[in-house]
């Protein structure tokens, strides 16, 4: 059978039980309020009778007082049942009524309260009947939620829908980050190699030149010139102040004989060149660590940014997940119902396309 079907007859089933039950209620009812406006009357009859002569003045005082309590109490009590359900929400306020201020008035006016008494336990016995009643007729057919089930999971089977969208979108660019991220090592190591290529050339010139110049320095000690006090103190003068270093060369080139007048031609010759080639490879240094600098740091802006998306990741997984187990109760819980539903309409019921 068709779970719309099966439903429509449970339904036809339940519409039927219900009448039943709203017959029981009616027929119950009847005698109900019967037995209350007996309760009633006897409380008039007992707020009306005259207390018997000769009694203590103690004891009667008490005794009026009581009962005068007791009428009133039992009166609002009873006014407000206006239906069975609201005879089992009260069947213990009147027990405690009647046997918490019933006792004194039960000494001064017994016939009246042996009364009330017995139409108390008659309603008692009343609303047992009728309980036992109504729990057959219901009991006879289980209450089922199909409906209920079957619209929260296809709820969740969106909502778990979206949470797997959203993770496969995050996963995705977790791998563009990634391999942006490797991308990035592999040019930065391109970097750095080419940064200690230039660095080692640096080194090269550098030295080369110092190792030329610094032949000089013996000559020009003995020549005591002033301009070349700087130079003597360190050779690197050479590099950092090239043209003061030449105007020097240039004026004791003359008086330099051998193998200085030889590193002195050879530097007047070739510092100019290697001076601008060392100024050229510096600038491309500082330009590469400037570039190697913003590496680092969107490197480092890349792990921060997959550090954060994995905890996305996780927190959108964890979702999923508890959707997930929700969906496999529900699942279990829709299984029991068919099989209840299945027995109700005496026929196998088909499960729903989705939802299982």
């Amino acid at each position: 059978m068709k779970l719309e079907q099966a439903l429509r007859a449970y339904d036809e089933l339940l519409r039927k039980k219900r009448r039943e039950s709203e017959s029981l209620e009616g027929e119950y009812l009847t005698r109900t309020l019967e037995i209350v406006r007996e309760i009633s009357t006897a409380l008039d009859e007992l707020e009306a009778r005259e207390p018997p002569s000769k009694v203590d003045p103690t004891l009667l005082k008490i005794a009026l007082r009581e009962r005068n309590t007791y009428i009133s109490t039992m009166r609002k009590a009873i006014d407000r049942i206006s239906s069975m359900e609201d005879l089992g929400k009260r069947l213990q306020e009147l027990s405690r009524i009647h046997t918490g201020h019933g006792r004194y008035t039960l000494t001064l006016f017994e016939k009246e309260v042996y009364r009330i008494n017995r139409l108390l336990k008659e309603l008692g016995e009343l609303y047992a009947a009728y309980s036992a009643k109504k729990a057959s007729i219901e009991g006879s057919l289980p209450e089922l939620h199909i409906g209920e089930i079957l619209d929260e999971i296809r709820t969740l089977e969106e909502e778990l829908e979206q949470y797997e969208r959203k993770l496969s979108e995050l996963k995705k660019e977790k791998l563009r980050i990634e391999g942006e991220r490797t991308s990035g090592a592999d040019t930065g190591n391109e970097l750095l190699e080419k940064k200690r290529e230039l660095e080692l050339r640096i080194r090269t010139l550098e030295t080369e030149v110092r190792s030329k110049a610094s032949k000089l320095q013996k000559p020009l000690k003995r020549m005591r010139l002033p301009e070349a006090e700087p130079f003597l103190r360190s050779s690197s003068h050479v590099l950092e102040h090239p043209d003061d270093f030449l105007s020097l060369l240039k004026k004791v080139e003359p008086r330099l004989e051998g193998k200085y007048r030889k590193s002195a031609e050879w530097l007047l010759k070739n510092l100019p060149e290697k001076e601008k080639e060392l100024r050229e490879l510096k600038a491309e240094h500082e330009h590469l660590e400037s570039v190697l600098d913003s590496r680092t740091e969107e490197r480092r802006n890349a792990e921060h940014e997959l550090a954060s998306l994995e905890e996305h990741i996780k927190a959108v997984e964890e979702n999923a997940s508890k959707l997930r187990k929700r969906l496999g109760s529900l699942n279990e819980e829709l299984k029991k119902e068919l099989s209840l539903l299945s027995r109700v309409v005496g026929e196998e019921v088909e499960p729903p396309e989705k939802g299982l």
